[in-house]
């Protein structure tokens, strides 16, 4: 398969970009997935495909402006977020703020029943109003590939750092998962699997805000 143009690459992500800012503010249709021990919401909903896709929204104990700066400025994330074993910048844009990345997942689920994926994904972030959002979809690109470790593929999704209005030193915090694990997992596990990720990668947000 050849590579992708330039040109090509950006299109997929402004559509799976615009389709995950959909996706993040649309607030029909979702239902009660899981509830952690601090009372955050993990919901879930089908979509348009038919495969179910994740949203969990808390609220983060920091300026909204520092948790961007954070999050952009982050050259490895995986330093605070435990979701993530590696992460490997593969290619940057001229005139643009998109990159594409390699990523691997630490083993999640009950006992790390579900083994460590990995992933080549293209994202931006871009501010709109009071909404800043990075976000993305998985891409065929060149890139790292080990046969011990399952290729997952993510459908358009996001995180949102959003302003709340008469509170300036506290943000919300959206994350849309919309991703196929692939490989041979039973749905009861992954059912388990998906929505303990976004509690675990909430749990690492809090702890990041801590040190802003």
């Amino acid at each position: 398969m050849s590579t992708p143009s330039d040109a090509e690459l950006l299109k997929i992500l402004d559509e799976a970009y615009e389709d995950a800012w959909e996706n993040a503010h649309n607030n029909d249709g979702w239902k009660e997935e899981k509830k952690s021990d601090e009372g955050d919401v993990v919901y879930s909903k089908k979509n348009k495909k038919g495969k179910k896709m994740y949203k969990i929204t808390v609220t983060i104990d920091v300026a909204p402006e520092k948790l961007i700066k954070a999050f952009e400025s982050s050259k490895d994330i995986t330093k605070w977020n435990t979701t993530l074993s590696k992460q490997e910048i593969l290619k940057t844009f001229d005139n643009s703020n998109a990159k594409i990345s390699y990523q691997v997942t630490t083993e999640a689920g009950p006992g790390g029943v579900v083994s460590a994926r990995d992933f080549i994904f293209i994202g931006k972030a871009e501010k709109r109003g009071n909404t800043w959002m990075e976000g993305g979809v998985s891409v065929e690109y060149p890139g790292p590939k080990t046969s011990k470790i399952v290729r997952a593929w993510n459908h358009p999704g996001g995180q949102l750092v959003r302003t709340i209005s008469g509170n300036p030193n506290k943000c919300e915090f959206t994350w849309l998962m919309n991703c196929e694990f692939r490989g041979w997992i039973p749905g009861s596990i992954l059912e388990i699997a998906m929505p303990q990720a976004q509690i675990q990668f909430v749990a690492c947000v809090r702890e990041l805000a801590k040190t802003l």
